[in-house]
């Protein structure tokens, strides 16, 4: 956790919860008060113990230590977790985390090498007066309407040589076996994810976009793109094993704590705990976009929440490491191209 809870002056209220205010109001469909803020620093966690308490996999060659004076941004960064984590870590980089909310720790309180901007990484020209040497973001799926433009302004800002790395979810859930695909067809999950594309496409955007970004990456310049994954757990949490049936790309990550493994129990602790707490200020935004009225939305929220507790449920949500080296000269084709299938 950050230990702190920072409230945006910007910021609006709806339905008991302040959300992104006069700066882009609308934009970011999530809240931004102090029990948003606890959320995300809990997703952190998440994500920690997804990448075995790495904070990227993009591999950062950056020479022996001490030669380590590089440029770093975050994009749509929160809480300034990650930054802040990633500064501590590297002394040398300096580091910039920008969100629409200014709920950042303040400067006396992170590191003298990090700093944060208000800024709107799709709409805005960057300010950033420098090239990067790594450009990261994460869980960034709902926040833009189009996500290509900003790879390519990644692209265009970072130096060459340069390596970009997105980690997201898709709003997706995948059973792990039949008796689970039958009870999520008929499930109010199923419903609200439902209600949720829907009332995402009015606005433009695509809660699943994450599949799209190797190709887009690659369309973009990048080059040695790759997409990680991870092994699942069965469901009688006696082995591990790709799923091929899938995509044995995808990190998988447990709707709760249904696996037996240790590792995946905890993930999925943390993960039902990051849904629980998202979805009353999620769903009061978007679905009404799908036609729901307050009052259907509340007590659907209610079905969800026992829907992600109950540990019969044996799903994943698919999770998406992507990342690629701008090339040293020019455009991908002057380099050797490695990139996924």
């Amino acid at each position: 956790m950050t230990g702190h809870s920072i409230p945006d002056p910007a910021s609006v209220e709806e339905n008991g919860r302040t959300y992104t205010g006069y700066y882009r109001e609308g934009r970011y469909l999530l809240p931004n008060d102090g029990a948003e803020q606890d959320r995300l620093d809990l997703q952190h966690q998440v994500w920690r113990l997804l990448l075995d308490d790495a904070l990227h996999l993009a591999p950062l060659d950056w020479g022996a230590a001490g030669d380590d004076a590089r440029n770093v941004l975050d994009i749509g960064t929160g809480t300034g977790i990650w930054p802040i984590e990633f500064s501590e870590a590297n002394p040398g980089a300096r580091v910039v985390g920008t969100d629409l909310s200014l709920i950042q720790p303040p400067p006396d309180a992170v590191p003298p090498n990090c700093s944060f901007v208000r800024e709107d990484s799709e709409e805005d020209e960057w300010v950033h007066e420098v090239e990067f040497d790594y450009i990261h973001m994460r869980a960034m799926l709902s926040c833009f309407t189009d996500h290509r433009s900003v790879i390519n302004k990644i692209y265009d800002n970072l130096r060459p040589g340069g390596w970009f790395e997105s980690q997201d979810f898709s709003f997706d859930l995948v059973a792990a076996d039949a008796a689970t695909e039958a009870v999520l067809a008929g499930s109010s999950i199923r419903l609200w994810q439902q209600r949720m594309f829907e009332g995402m496409r009015t606005l433009g955007r695509d809660l699943r976009v994450a599949r799209h970004y190797a190709q887009w990456l690659s369309d973009a310049g990048f080059v040695d793109v790759e997409q990680r994954y991870a092994k699942g757990t069965t469901s009688d949490g006696t082995s591990t094993t790709t799923i091929d049936e899938m995509d044995s790309r995808l990190l998988l990550c447990p709707l709760n704590p249904w696996p037996r493994g240790p590792k995946d129990q905890e993930i999925g602790l943390y993960f039902e705990t990051d849904i629980v707490e998202s979805l009353e200020g999620m769903s009061a935004k978007v679905l009404p976009r799908a036609g729901m009225s307050a009052e259907e939305i509340q007590a659907l929220v209610l079905r969800v929440e026992q829907d992600v507790r109950n540990q019969e449920m044996h799903a994943y949500t698919p999770v998406y490491v992507i990342y690629g080296r701008k090339p040293l000269k020019g455009k991908a084709g002057t380099e050797n191209n490695h990139q996924i299938e």
